[in-house]
């Protein structure tokens, strides 16, 4: 061996040995924050819940127990309840809605209103209303106007949390996941720099741009998938909108970067029917918009048709590579 492979050698374990290093940093780091936890004093509230459902009144129910045939678009839900005598802290009572427009009344006065039965989209997700501090005994009614057809059949149960703790042990939980998704993101802006700076010196780079922004787009959708937007924002319209254009783009743009790299001497038929599935990745994000923004078919009820175009197309990478 010369010395200019010993050399060599020597540079590529200490890159492998101070990668394996920092991975160990990071997960220790994590797994001690996560440890570290508050001890979480939420407070799940038990019922008996009244529930309505359209004009049928179901009585007082058992959330754990009760069950109702699935909801479609235009039903409304109504659930009462009164507050437990309990001793929560900066106490705020979180609420799950999948699809509907939701309406909080305390003590029958309207304190939270996101979006209305007529909305296009409203997402899926938790709100928190503060409490006050003499919240024990006060009466909860929420609506619920469903916007989509819902495999819906059960309620969750409201939950009464510490403000604060809420959100720290939301992080602790989810804050591995969460840098390693915004350090993709990162990752991806700067790949998609480089292909444009370098794009004019060098042709390939310029595909590079696809693949950042691929995985870039896959990345947001992670982002809101899992929930991970909620550290900076409660707004779930806004979360619905990224999640499903992200999802919808994010093939499209990985397509064009296979196309540079494996199709562009293709036969003839095979490029064909590349272009074809690829047009319809292309037009799929612009279709979807039209029908939702005329009120045809929102952005969650088309997702189906969206999985049969992925399908087709995962199959066709398959059959070609």
């Amino acid at each position: 061996m010369t010395k200019r492979e010993s050399h060599d050698t020597a540079r590529h374990v200490f890159i492998v040995v101070l990668t394996i290093f920092v991975i160990l940093v990071f997960i220790i780091f994590f797994a001690v924050v996560h440890r570290e936890k508050n001890p979480d004093d939420s407070f799940p509230i038990e019922g008996p819940f009244s529930v309505t459902i359209n004009d049928k009144d179901y009585g007082q129910v058992d959330f754990d127990d009760f069950s109702f045939p699935a909801v479609v678009k235009g039903d409304r839900l109504k659930i009462s309840f009164d507050m437990p005598d309990t001793k929560v802290p900066n106490a705020i009572l979180t609420l799950y809605q999948d699809n509907s427009a939701l309406r909080v009344y305390f003590d029958e006065k309207l304190v939270l209103e996101k979006g209305t039965a007529a909305s296009r989209l409203v997402g899926y997700g938790y709100y928190s209303i503060q409490l006050l501090e003499e919240y024990a005994g006060m009466h909860v009614r929420y609506e619920l106007d469903i916007v989509e057809d819902e495999n819906v059949t059960t309620l969750p149960k409201p939950v009464i949390n510490n403000a604060a703790i809420y959100l720290r042990n939301f992080i602790g939980d989810n804050g591995f996941y969460f840098i390693i998704d915004i350090a993709i993101v990162i990752l991806c802006l700067a790949i998609m720099l480089i292909a444009c700076i370098f794009s004019g010196i060098q042709k390939d780079f310029g595909r590079l741009a696809f693949l950042g922004m691929s995985f870039f787009m896959m990345a947001v959708w992670e982002l809101c998938s899992y929930d991970l937007i909620r550290i900076f924002t409660d707004d779930l319209v806004l979360k619905a909108y990224l999640e499903y254009l992200s999802l919808y783009l994010g093939p499209f743009f990985l397509s064009l970067y296979f196309y540079l790299e494996f199709f562009t001497n293709a036969p003839a038929k095979i490029r064909k029917t590349y272009n074809f599935i690829t047009g319809m990745q292309g037009l799929f994000p612009v279709l979807a918009l039209i029908l939702h923004f005329t009120d045809i078919i929102h952005l969650p009820a088309i997702l189906p048709l969206f999985h049969i175009i992925l399908l087709i197309n995962v199959a066709f990478m398959f059959f070609v590579l």
